[in-house]
């Protein structure tokens, strides 16, 4: 039985082995042969931004134009473009491409900067344009730079563009003064001025002027500048007459007194780019009103007063500004005193506020005709609002005593 059993197992390999059938030699091919040949060369991939020029344009717009191209690539594949304009090295403008709509096959693009408004980039859609300095200043410099999957491209160029510009930079034959009139309330000043569009101004300055000193300047808002307006009017009034908090397009400072009445404008934009000054153009004089007595003076003296021979009279005189007035400058106080046979020593002024002992004080008195006549301030002093001064004066003789007090203006 053991005997058997190996012969059948060795019949069993064997039918396993002859059912295989002929084998293939693995090296060779079963099939025809297909051939190819394939030649690899190196590519330049570089991209390369080039800037054809950086001109003045004035025909469909007065400003400048930024153009340039791209090698081995085109507009549809970038992230994003920026060109700048430089002045001095300090940023005067950039412009940002917007919108990729219909530049697929373009590889270049002008790019225009019209610092004036000659230019309707909404319109366009292509750029967005923002102006970091003063408008009037002349770029020497441009800028592109091109970022391409996450890769900046730039390139610059040098240029001198100030003669070229002259032909649309504005200048102060641009504006023109309307009038310069005093306002039938009686207490303010309209300056009527025009140009060209506020809008594109970075900063405007109105001063009038009066005896050769700078009375009061306008300075406008940021809403001054949104008005997109060519004809512009500005009140000066003033301060006590009304509140420049309320008004959306001035700030008002008065550098000198409402007292002095104004007779020149000037204009200054940008901070001296353009300078034009207006002289002895006050129309309607008669409508601005001075008060004949700008300073009204009170005290705490009765109408009649009795004093012991050697006492000390105390007092206060409060000053006070007229309606419609701001200030007066150059304030003096005068000090009558009278007394039938007045004499040097009938009385002295020991005290005027804090200051005790006035060294001078009573060397400002002349006597004639049985009157004392003398000052406080002699350089003068400013009234703003109100001012109180304590007097103290000693009477050194008995009699009748007048005492008489007023302000006038030092010249």
């Amino acid at each position: 039985m053991k005997r058997l059993s190996i012969v059948l197992a060795l019949s069993m390999v064997f039918v396993l082995m002859m059912s295989g059938g002929a084998m293939a030699n693995n090296d060779d091919p079963i099939s025809n042969i297909l051939e190819s040949e394939i030649e690899v060369t190196e590519v330049d991939e570089d991209i390369d931004v080039n800037i054809e020029r950086l001109v003045v344009h004035t025909s469909l717009y007065e400003g400048y134009s930024f153009e340039f191209t791209l090698d081995n690539a085109t507009i549809c594949e970038v992230d994003d473009v920026k060109i700048n304009l430089y002045r001095d090295d300090s940023k005067l403008a950039t412009n940002e491409l917007d919108s990729w709509e219909e530049l697929d096959d373009e590889s270049g693009l002008s790019s225009p900067f019209a610092p004036f408004g000659s230019f309707d980039y909404e319109e366009d859609g292509y750029w967005e344009n923002t102006w970091h300095d003063s408008r009037f200043l002349v770029p020497d410099e441009g800028e592109v730079i091109v970022t391409i999957n996450d890769e900046d491209y730039e390139e610059t160029i040098d240029v001198d563009l100030d003669s070229d510009a002259e032909a649309f930079l504005p200048d102060e034959d641009d504006i023109e003064l309307e009038r310069l009139s005093g306002v039938s309330d009686g207490y303010s000043y309209e300056v009527v001025f025009n140009g060209f569009d506020s809008s594109h101004l970075d900063e405007l300055d109105l001063n009038i002027y009066g005896e050769n000193e700078k009375l009061a300047t306008n300075t406008a808002t940021d809403d001054f500048f949104a008005l997109e307006e060519n004809d512009w009017s500005s009140p000066i009034r003033f301060p006590t007459t009304y509140e420049y908090d309320d008004d959306n397009y001035w700030n008002n400072e008065w550098h000198e007194s409402t007292l002095i009445l104004a007779e020149d404008a000037e204009l200054i934009i940008d901070g001296g780019e353009i300078e034009v000054k207006w002289e002895d153009v006050l129309e309607n004089e008669d409508r601005i009103s001075f008060p004949e007595e700008p300073v009204q003076l009170s005290w705490t003296l009765d109408d009649s007063v009795n004093v012991d021979k050697g006492d000390e009279l105390t007092f206060d005189v409060e000053a006070e500004v007229a309606e419609n007035v701001n200030w007066v400058d150059d304030v003096r106080y005068v000090i009558e005193v009278e007394k039938d046979d007045i004499e040097e020593n009938d009385f002295d002024i020991i005290k005027i506020d804090e200051v005790e002992d006035l060294e001078g004080i009573m060397e400002t008195f002349d006597y004639e005709d049985g009157k004392a006549t003398g000052n406080w301030g002699p350089d003068g002093f400013t009234l703003e609002e109100t001012k109180k001064t304590e007097f103290k004066v000693e009477f050194n003789e008995k009699g009748t005593y007048d005492l008489t007090v007023y302000a006038i203006q030092v010249e």
